[in-house]
């Protein structure tokens, strides 16, 4: 008997299905752990997960499941359309024929048709190499202990701020979170009726910080074992220290690690001069099909906390999705890029790109023209509770 092979969005009418090949997938077998308590965010029945999922069957039978989630990320006020790929599933049974090579191929054909400007996944690099993915972005980590908080403020100190955990959407802090992440220079969009849910992704805890009047001071996220910060803010720079001293003590780890953003400049300052071990780290793996559009974006950004070299370069780049020949010039902190017609001074394959703009290290860096290899990498971020 032939098989026919059928591959698009999926239906609802599907859900129980769906859930169950991700979560075997996956093998999540506890409740607890599986993508409904993950993500609830996304997997909620009403919000329509296998709608958001490319599915392929087999004589009506599913067989693999990748997620494709849409969203906006706001730079600076610069819109860039983003697909966040996730639950990368094959049912264990059927593996190794080719379905979740068909499953990605049919998605990055739908993000170009929809001129989404990049996307993301998190995952093996060798595993997504083979679709365009790349190890991109910057993010800064470092470790702040008890140890660090005693020589910041001496033994005797009282705190000055408490934080509490929150657990419930009707908590007056979700909203006041809401609104200071919205302060961010680069965001992704977050849906105000999902907020409590989006925080609280991949079974983190987040925590209001408040003064000893009760005044809300700033938020931190922290993953379910209260060791790794994923998100860190505090509505006054002057008041930084005091609201990572409460940070420490509400999680009672002995040292935490701090992921942070580059163009989040007092935080980073902060950490830099208090905490140890400082890194620079990939967010995540990245794709980037207008390269036009994003290079502008965050080369803006970092213009607009760092100071950038004057100098210009043509690069023609055999994209993904097409190819593309800009010119970037930046001249007394000004960012320019745009389509061109001049002889390139460089030629760039996707991966190289990828490597040149959003990678930690790239060889390509040395052939561009003087002063222009420092404008990169360029601070793209996902903030974890953005991820799929």
């Amino acid at each position: 008997m032939s098989e026919y092979i059928f591959m698009s969005r999926g239906s609802e009418d599907n859900y129980d299905e769906f859930m169950d090949l991700i979560n075997l997938t996956f093998g999540f077998e506890d409740e607890s752990v599986q993508f409904l308590g993950l993500l609830p965010k996304l997997y909620k029945k009403e919000f329509k997960p296998v709608e958001n999922n490319v599915v392929l069957k087999v004589n009506d039978e599913m067989r693999s499941a990748v997620g494709l989630f849409y969203n906006e990320m706001d730079v600076l006020g610069q819109k860039l359309l983003c697909g966040g790929i996730g639950n990368v599933a094959v049912h264990p049974e059927h593996r190794g024929k080719g379905y979740m090579k068909a499953v990605m191929a049919y998605c990055l054909d739908e993000m170009k048709q929809k001129m989404c400007d990049f996307s993301f996944l998190g995952g093996q690099r060798q595993r997504y190499e083979y679709f365009s993915y790349q190890p991109g972005g910057i993010s800064i980590k470092c470790d702040f202990s008890k140890t660090n908080i005693r020589h910041l403020f001496g033994i005797n100190h009282t705190p000055e701020f408490t934080a509490k955990e929150i657990t419930s959407p009707d908590d007056p802090a979700v909203k006041k979170i809401e609104i200071l992440h919205d302060t961010s220079m680069c965001k992704m969009k977050r849906d105000s009726g999902k907020y409590f849910d989006i925080i609280k992704s991949w079974r983190h805890k987040p925590y209001g910080v408040y003064d000893r009047y009760g005044n809300f001071k700033g938020y931190f996220i922290v993953t379910e074992n209260k060791k790794w910060i994923t998100e860190f803010k505090a509505v006054d720079d002057n008041e930084i220290k005091f609201a990572a001293e409460a940070m420490v003590i509400a999680c009672e780890s002995e040292t935490l690690t701090v992921n942070l953003p580059e163009f989040e400049k007092a935080n980073c300052e902060f950490f830099e001069k208090y905490g140890e071990n400082i890194s620079y780290n990939n967010v995540d793996m990245i794709s980037v099909f207008n390269f036009e559009k994003t290079v502008r974006a965050f080369l803006t950004l970092k213009a607009s906390y760092a100071p950038l070299a004057d100098g210009s370069f043509t690069a023609l780049i055999l994209g993904e999705k097409m190819p593309e020949k800009i010119k970037i010039t930046v001249q007394d902190g000004i960012v320019n890029v745009e389509e061109s017609n001049e002889k390139e001074d460089i030629t760039l394959s996707h991966d190289e790109a990828m490597k040149l703009f959003f990678g930690l290290y790239s060889s390509k860096r040395f052939e561009l023209p003087s002063g222009c290899s420092g404008w990169f990498p360029l601070p793209l971020y996902i903030y974890q509770p953005d991820n799929v």
